[in-house]
């Protein structure tokens, strides 16, 4: 009896710590390749920042903000404009594939 309430608490314990790796509601996934761009629906004047910048990152290209993608991995990159959020990204950068 001891045992089950014991795995009981465990379980409720982690479930927070759990959900807390999951992306916010309405995040907009995206899958990049090592060096590819990527167009943002955003704002002239939107600040872009990400969680690991190796991963992405943003830059303007042809006055448009872009995202920028580094090395494989996965980040999240927050949208602002105006001091009010305008998006969340979840960006997945993989190594390009071998032809």
């Amino acid at each position: 009896m001891r045992t089950a309430i014991l795995a009981a608490a465990l379980v409720s314990l982690a479930a927070p710590l759990a959900s807390a790796d999951a992306p916010p509601e309405g995040t907009i996934k995206l899958k990049m390749v090592e060096g590819e761009t990527q167009s943002l629906n955003a704002r002239n004047g939107s600040q872009v920042v990400c969680d690991d910048p190796g991963v992405a990152h943003a830059d303007v290209k042809n006055d448009q903000l872009v995202l920028v993608a580094g090395h494989a991995g996965e980040t999240l990159c927050g949208v602002r404009f105006d001091g009010a959020n305008r998006g969340v990204y979840l960006v997945t950068v993989t190594v390009p594939s071998k032809k």
